[in-house]
């Protein structure tokens, strides 16, 4: 504007002795700045002579703009102000928030404006932030989620459980950008407490991890306690000891001699192998060879051994029995004791095969079952579900012998056909009485006649036959009446009556003819009963 082109007294009388006007960004009331983000505040002012723009800070601190050669604006501190009056900063801290003062001055006069900048920052807060149990199989890797948002952005960091800062890249530990650890090839020795911090200016937050190293106790044989298994053998026979071992790391199997010898598995000697599986190869035994072995295996799950005890024979007999070969034994309560004797030359080894198929050798339990040193199968509170057939198998290198024992359980008679209260039939047919019973021990049969005549099983008089199934026949017209059947043994009894009626064809045809006359005569009810006496008395 050109004030030359207006009267002096208009420039006295209209124009003010100092004009600013100022331009924000945002409103001039309160602002939100992000931490770490960009301050910029606006402050155009325009006047006669043109205005010195001046901001003053929170701390006081005053920033002028001077004119520079270079890039024409100066710096105090960390701050920018260029010539247009607008103040900068490209990272906000917490120190930046308060109010800010622009002043506008020239020689005629002075304004200013005021800004109150708050600085907004967020505490750090992890995700699913609750105490959480990791478990890992030992050898394989462990994964630890931890994610946290907050304002600025947290920075993470992981604490071991031996409480060292974990290094973010190491040959054990990576950490990823978003915060995630990964555990390479777990072991035992890294188990415990993980924690994981996110932490900016606002704050920190943690979050607890247990990790759990899955590592299970080595099985040998298929048994977590195979306990002592005796072996005989006949002299400069080979022998083969099996120690086949399980577990999670894969077990360290070892066989232990008297005076402490250690074989560990691979090893290959003149006389002794032992196999990767664990297998003890002997390939020449001899009688100084009868010793107790103890197989070893061993992870970071536990250990479990094996002991053998090894008998070397010179002479050879095939397994025979001190038993009867077969034997039934009576369901009772408390303990049951399944005698199982074998004798041969070499020692036989006497395994017991329960009903479903198992197989337990000698010194071993599974479940009720325990199968003793000297061959007696011993089952402890035994139930019904026990009941069956129980092998005893008596081997050596010669032959094999082989005992049956039943397990029985005494069960009440039970007469499982029903007849109806009157079973009739023509005279001249043929009639079965049937009469099936079951029960333990199996039940006594009879039949009683309707004459007081009592028939067992299996049993022919006269015209009757009782046959082994229970069965009885060929009752007749002269026979009517009721006809009882008794099941029993030594538990109980069960009966079955039947009222049995023959009929000859003349009483039938008379009842027809009878119904006949009574349906076209309407007779009375009584006649028919009187004509259907005379009849049945003429038989």
């Amino acid at each position: 504007m050109d004030l030359n082109s207006f009267p002096t007294s208009v420039v006295k009388k209209k124009l003010p002795l100092l004009i600013i006007f100022t331009e924000f960004s945002w409103p001039t009331d309160d602002r939100e700045v992000s931490y770490g983000g960009e301050l910029k505040v606006d402050c155009v002012a325009s006047g006669l002579p043109n205005p010195e723009i001046t901001w003053s800070l929170p701390d006081g601190t005053m920033v002028n703009s001077i004119p520079q050669s270079d890039d024409n604006r100066v710096r105090a501190k960390r701050y920018v102000m260029f010539d247009n009056g607008t103040l900068y900063l490209n990272e906000v801290g917490m120190e930046e928030e308060g109010d800010y003062t622009c002043y506008a001055e020239n020689r005629i006069g002075k304004d200013e404006m005021k800004v109150h900048i708050k600085v907004v920052a967020d505490a750090p807060i992890i995700r699913n932030n609750v105490y959480s149990i990791i478990k890992v199989p030992y050898g394989e890797n462990a994964i630890l989620n931890c994610s946290a948002k907050g304002e600025p952005t947290p920075i993470i960091t992981w604490t071991s459980p031996a409480h060292r800062t974990i290094v973010p890249v190491s040959g054990k530990y990576q950490i990823a950008n978003d915060g995630t650890l990964r555990i390479q090839k777990i072991q035992r020795f890294d188990r415990g407490n993980y924690t994981c911090s996110a932490r900016n200016v606002v704050g920190i937050d943690k979050k607890v991890f247990h990790v759990e190293v899955l590592a299970s106790t080595p099985v040998i044989n298929g048994f977590e306690s195979p306990g002592i298994v005796r072996k005989t053998v006949v002299k400069d026979q080979r022998v083969l000891l099996d120690c086949k071992a399980n577990g999670n790391p894969i077990p360290r199997i070892m066989w232990v001699f008297p005076n402490n010898i250690v074989l560990p598995a691979p090893y290959y000697g003149s006389r002794i192998t032992v196999h990767r599986n664990g297998t003890l190869d002997i390939h020449v035994v001899r009688i100084s060879d009868s010793v107790a072995l103890l197989c070893i295996a061993r992870n970071e799950g536990g250990e479990a051994k094996l002991q053998v005890q090894l008998e070397v024979t010179e002479g050879v007999e095939k397994p025979w029995l001190r038993n009867p070969p077969t034997e039934s034994v009576q369901l009772s309560d408390g303990i049951i004791n399944l005698n199982c004797s074998v004798e041969g030359k070499p020692s036989p080894e006497i395994t017991w095969i329960l009903p479903n198929g198992t197989s337990l050798l000698r010194g071993t339990s599974i479940f009720r079952f325990h199968h003793r040193f000297d061959g007696t199968l011993v089952i402890r509170d035994p139930s019904v579900s026990e009941i069956g057939r129980y092998r005893c198998v008596g081997r050596n290198s010669v032959g094999y012998v082989e005992r049956t024992v039943t397990l029985k359980s005494n069960r009440k008679p039970e007469i499982t056909n029903k007849y109806s209260s009157l079973v009739s039939i023509i005279n001249g047919e043929n009639l079965h009485l049937n009469c099936l019973s079951g029960g333990q021990p199996l039940p006594k049969l009879t039949w009683t006649l309707p004459n007081g005549v009592i028939l067992t099983r299996p049993q022919t008089t006269g015209r009757y036959s009782v046959l082994i199934n229970g069965t009885l026949a060929n009752p007749s017209s002269r026979d009517n009446g009721v006809y009882k059947c008794t099941a029993k043994n030594v538990v109980g009894s069960d009966s079955r009556s039947t009222y049995v009626y023959c009929y000859h064809l003349f009483n039938i045809f008379a009842i027809y003819i009878v119904l006949l006359v009574i349906k076209k005569h309407e007779l009375h009810l009584a006649h028919f009963t009187m004509i259907y006496l005379i009849g049945n008395a003429l038989q």
